[in-house]
């Protein structure tokens, strides 16, 4: 019975990888009977409560942890506070990741149905943007079927990390791999509206030159980027409008008046939350006070209303203080740290922390439902088989 519950927990867990790019109800629905089988697993299986010392597990729950106990002094009240964690339920769920995907078959199968997922977004994008006919929320002018522009580029970025992947684990399949990708950077670049998947991509164009030449191939890949970004500005009508409008809207931001841009509302949101931080620099406003506090801040400005600043790191600052953005920030470095020891996926490990890296200076990702699980999902699947060269005790 152990092994059947087993695997069917594991095929849960492929399944959420599919539903990813396209239901949050499906996801919401399949990782709370996940959780629940992993529970019984580690009851009955008293050899894998050694995932508790996984470096992962450590620094993930350590966090979550933390904003657990920043409930107790927020300014919102304790339900209201807790609800406001929930979002970050992904830390939570790591753990489970870790232990379903040890097995590498179980992880390229993770992979697979991702991407599967991912295509039939790709390719209904490409079919309104062709046809004109609206399918979901999609239109010709926004072909986004399932998620919003920003989440969809983000989905996009890491498809591109993976199928780099798949071409250097599958080389009779490289002309597809290559197609598919050509048509994944051609939906950001050209196509697509979010500015935080194009600025990512671009980096990941610069860290793929110096992993495959180092400095030499970092220096020809800033040269590739920037004939591509002149290329991109010159050739697409929608790159060169949302160009523009950014360094308008740079240009145009003033901190002692109200935003009205896009890219003024941001700077806007990153000002006044550096103020929050100056005024409550090591405990924060505790978890989910970042509305309170800001509204509190800026009433009598008519600024509009920010539930959050549109970047991780001063969202976590805000609420958790300086502790909790050490944090989160170990975190990240333990996922750097351990990256070289992942074998066949160090290097799309290094990639997913990089769009987690730079995507967060724009969003709170990991606040945002689809690209926080979607971090959690690969950062098991990645990591699950650490322990093998990384404690005999894991297994």
């Amino acid at each position: 019975m152990s092994t059947t519950l087993h695997r069917t927990a594991v095929y849960l867990l492929w399944l959420t990888g599919f539903s990813l790019p396209i239901s949050i109800a499906g996801v919401n629905t399949l990782l709370p009977l996940i959780t629940v089988l992993s529970l019984w697993i580690l009851w009955h299986e008293p050899k894998h409560l050694n995932l508790a010392s996984h470096p992962v597990v450590l620094t993930s729950w350590a966090l979550w942890l933390w904003g657990l106990l920043a409930i107790s002094y927020s300014l919102l009240k304790p339900f209201a506070a807790l609800q406001t964690l929930l979002p970050y339920l992904e830390f939570f769920y790591l753990p489970f990741m870790l232990l379903l995907f040890q097995n590498p078959h179980r992880q390229r199968w993770g992979i697979h149905c991702f991407m599967i997922g991912l295509l039939v977004v790709l390719l209904g994008a490409y079919f309104v943007w062709l046809t004109g006919i609206p399918l979901g929320k999609a239109t010709a002018e926004n072909p986004v079927i399932f998620k919003n522009y920003i989440s969809q580029g983000i989905l996009f970025c890491v498809g591109a990390v993976l199928l780099l992947w798949y071409w250097q684990e599958y080389p009779r399949w490289r002309a597809l791999i290559t197609v598919l990708l050509l048509l994944i950077l051609y939906n950001i670049l050209f196509i697509g509206q979010g500015r935080s998947a194009y600025i990512i991509v671009l980096m990941l164009m610069l860290w793929r030159g110096f992993i495959a030449w180092r400095w030499r191939g970092l220096l020809l890949a800033i040269l590739g980027v920037g004939l591509l970004a002149l290329s991109a500005y010159h050739f697409s009508d929608s790159t060169r409008l949302r160009i523009q409008q950014t360094w308008q809207n740079i240009q145009a931001y003033d901190s002692q008046q109200p935003a009205h841009t896009s890219v003024g509302y941001r700077l806007e949101f990153y000002y006044h939350s550096l103020q929050l931080v100056a005024q409550r620099p090591w405990l924060g406003t505790g978890t989910g006070g970042f509305t309170p506090a800001y509204t509190q801040l800026t009433a009598n400005k008519n600024m509009i209303m920010c539930e959050n600043p549109h970047n991780e790191y001063l969202l976590i600052t805000v609420q958790w203080g300086l502790p909790g953005l050490c944090l989160f920030l170990l975190f990240l470095a333990v996922l750097f740290f351990y990256s070289p020891r992942l074998g066949a996926f160090s290097q799309p490990a290094q990639g997913l922390l990089l769009i987690i890296l730079v995507g967060n200076l724009f969003n709170s990702l990991w606040l945002d439902f689809t690209e926080g699980h979607t971090f959690a999902y690969f950062i098991g699947l990645f990591y699950a088989r650490l322990g093998v060269s990384w404690s005999p005790r894991f297994y």
